[in-house]
């Protein structure tokens, strides 16, 4: 691309994401809540014009491996099989749509990008649904303008929003006491891609524990039907492909503790090298302390979007695999929470993703990479402090029982 034009869209991208956030963030301290129709149109709007400033500058795993997904399925292959390893790990929910996406006949830059922006207007309807009802149309604004779910969906097309979206339907439908509807779109969550499992415990909370096999059975449904509909439709060797599905792994050395080992030169980046694998088991080990820490101490203090967003940052806090598209996870959950320990970790993600794409994406590595990895401790840092560390504490009424020692015996009460 010419330095000349490449200088002006990332201006304009750049122009684009401070817009946003300034927005955003005036737009909380004055109380700007417009109505849903003009959220929802300039939500449209601005994902339109970053995925057109994006154009011939989307990321190399939608811009190539997610086209060849849907090609594959075109012809009747599975991408589990027929991918080079880790382009393509999870059930074929998103191959399916990238096929159709394929079909449709747009250059595919843009066609990709179809379903992360439309799933992203459902998660802008959602925030305010999902938040205290006096928030929720202030909430669906400040995620309309925020340039993380900008910089993730409309410039990255990645399949986050996708995840996100049906996530949060699910806790909606948990705590409307639709069961087994929740339990549907927990299961195409986790159809889409692995992490949404992290909103299970949060379907759980919201759901009378009578009911808890039946968010079970019909969250097992979707990924069922996807691997029955393999072998005949994709052709598929499933044993195979559930060797591909359980070999998995994140990608290291570029976020957090696995960052820095890289630096020191202890370990390699990307999905292979050196010392990789007993990174990416401790790293495994971390994550499941890390979230069972957070189930036995938040579950009975807070509801299921609390402890879904709880189990996302404590999760950010402590992997060894990371890509950015990761920092979407807990946007949508901490702006219906609110506070501002969640804008702090907000505005920090946010800053993260700017760097990540317009900056570090576009040129060479070197010092570049180094940002990278020290950048992310701050943004760890701010994921550590917007856990709901105040919930621990017991209830005013509660510690006063608990540290009131009388020093005389009450008197009794005469009959």
């Amino acid at each position: 691309m010419d330095v000349t034009l490449a200088l002006v869209l990332l201006a304009v991208m750049a122009a684009v994401v401070a817009l946003g956030l300034l927005t955003g963030m005036v737009g909380g301290a004055r109380g700007l809540a417009p109505p849903l129709a003009v959220t929802l149109g300039v939500a449209l709007g601005l994902r339109l014009a970053v995925v057109a400033v994006a154009y011939h500058n989307t990321p190399l795993d939608v811009a190539v491996w997610f086209k060849d997904t849907g090609e594959a399925v075109l012809r009747h292959q599975d991408p589990l099989l027929v991918l080079p390893r880790y382009q393509w790990n999870f059930l074929p929910a998103m191959p399916y749509v990238h096929a159709l996406e394929l079909s449709i006949g747009l250059p595919w830059e843009l066609a990709g990008k179809l379903c992360p922006v439309l799933a992203d207007l459902v998660t802008t309807v959602l925030v305010g649904t999902l938040a205290a009802p006096e928030r929720a149309a202030r909430v669906r604004w400040q995620y309309a303008v925020h340039p993380l779910p900008l910089l993730v969906v409309a410039w990255h097309g990645q399949i986050e929003p996708t995840a996100v979206a049906l996530g949060l339907a699910a806790l909606l439908a948990a705590r409307r006491e639709r069961t087994g509807v929740a339990g549907l779109l927990l299961g195409l969550a986790v159809s889409v891609k692995t992490w949404p499992v992290l909103f299970a415990p949060g379907v759980l909370r919201e759901t009378r524990w009578r009911r808890w096999p039946l968010v079970a059975a019909t969250a097992a449904l979707p990924p069922l039907v996807l691997l029955a509909s393999m072998p005949l439709l994709l052709g598929s060797d499933l044993g195979r492909s559930l060797q591909v599905l359980a070999s998995y792994r994140g990608l290291t050395g570029i976020w957090g503790w696995t960052g820095v080992q890289r630096l020191a030169g202890n370990a390699a980046i990307d999905f292979g090298g050196p010392r990789v694998d007993p990174y990416q088991r401790l790293g495994l080990v971390a994550v499941v302390v890390a979230l069972g820490l957070v189930v036995l101490a938040f579950w009975s203090r807070l509801d299921g979007v609390e402890l879904t967003a709880a189990l996302v940052l404590a999760f950010l806090v402590v992997t060894a695999g990371f890509g950015t598209q990761y920092l979407l996870w807990p946007a949508a959950l901490l702006m219906i929470t609110g506070g501002w320990r969640a804008w702090l970790y907000l505005t920090l993600a946010a800053g993260y993703a700017v760097f990540y794409y317009l900056v570090y994406l576009p040129g060479p590595t070197g010092a570049g990479f180094r940002v990278l990895v020290y950048g992310s401790i701050p943004v760890i840092a701010a994921a550590l402090l917007a856990l709901p560390w105040e919930r621990l504490r017991p209830p005013a009424g509660e510690l006063a029982k608990a540290t009131f020692r009388p020093s005389t015996p009450p008197e009794t009460v005469s009959r």
